[in-house]
């Protein structure tokens, strides 16, 4: 009986006439806090079982492609009302409201849920080049290393090339580069931080990743070596 009656409620819970209207808050158009308006006010999303699944639905709601999701007020705490918790899609629904959730939670806005999404790709969008980066598998195998941080999941990030570490200026570094070097040394996800600067040679500048790239020398940039910056603008990450 008591089975019987928890099915009912969490049923009519998914067809609550919720309207449908999403945004991200305080990152770009393509990433930030994920916010819902409902009652004529705009509230958010606690990341109780926020996944990657959960992004993708929101990715896809906004007309975006992929979805990484980020916890703990990634893109900084909103405010007013939380109105989603312990999300749970599949991925492959349309709208976060088809999507089993609850309306009571315990949470925070210390615990706002954040989305990193693509743009999608098509002809206008995909990278081309005919260069074949010299990326040596040392250190860590993938050729990139993060250096100067308290710990491995932070520092500056620093590329291996013809035989020599160096740099990566900050002009357009932003989160879906980040995410691209966390991936590389084994993380989820990440962001980008301000690090101590470095020295040596500066390999690469105007890095413009889309997120989904497996290398950073995969993203639009300029050629190995050409740039017009200082050490004090090397670029980090934050990894998670």
């Amino acid at each position: 009986m008591h089975m019987f009656i928890y099915y009912l409620c969490y049923m009519i819970e998914r067809q609550h006439p919720f309207p449908k209207l999403i945004r991200l808050a305080d990152g770009s158009k393509t990433d930030g806090r994920v916010e819902l308006f409902h009652n004529g006010t705009w509230g958010t999303i606690c990341d109780d079982s926020w996944d990657n699944y959960d992004a993708k639905v929101v990715c896809r709601m906004l007309g975006l492609s992929d979805g990484t999701a980020f916890t703990k007020a990634w893109f900084s705490q909103g405010k007013g009302e939380i109105f989603m918790s312990e999300v749970q899609c599949l991925g492959s629904e349309l709208s976060i409201w088809e999507c089993p959730f609850k309306r009571e939670h315990f949470c925070s806005h210390r615990e706002d849920a954040s989305v990193v999404c693509s743009e999608r790709r098509n002809g206008s969008n995909i990278i081309t080049t005919t260069e074949t980066p010299k990326v040596s598998n040392t250190g860590n195998g993938s050729g990139v290393r993060l250096v100067g941080g308290d710990n491995n999941t932070h520092g500056r990030v620093e590329v291996f090339h013809e035989g020599i570490w160096g740099t990566i200026c900050d002009d357009w570094w932003d989160v879906r580069n980040a995410i691209v070097v966390c991936r590389m040394i084994g993380f989820s996800t990440g962001k980008e931080h301000k690090p101590t600067p470095g020295d040596g040679p500066i390999w690469l500048d105007d890095v413009k990743c889309k997120g989904w790239e497996e290398k950073i020398s995969d993203c639009d940039r300029k050629n190995w070596g050409d740039h017009d910056c200082f050490h004090n603008e090397d670029a980090g990450v934050i990894c998670q």
